[in-house]
């Protein structure tokens, strides 16, 4: 069995984590794009569970700039 990183559906479908989504607020978050490899899991993890509704996204992690 091969292990092979990165982010991956419930079904077991790998994510294409440069078609996450990035909704607005995350744009002035302090822990968008950081180089905190835990933050930037946790933040892909999130937009990726709510990449279907971006309007009620929301952040219990969000840290404005």
């Amino acid at each position: 069995m091969k292990f092979e990183e990165g982010i991956y559906n419930d079904d077991g479908t790998k994510v294409d984590e440069s078609l996450i989504p990035v909704p607005n607020l995350c744009v002035i978050c302090k822990k968008h794009n950081t180089n905190n490899f835990m933050n930037n899991i946790l933040c892909k993890l999130n937009r990726n569970d709510q990449r279907d509704d971006l309007d009620n996204f929301e952040c219990h992690n969000f840290v404005k700039i």
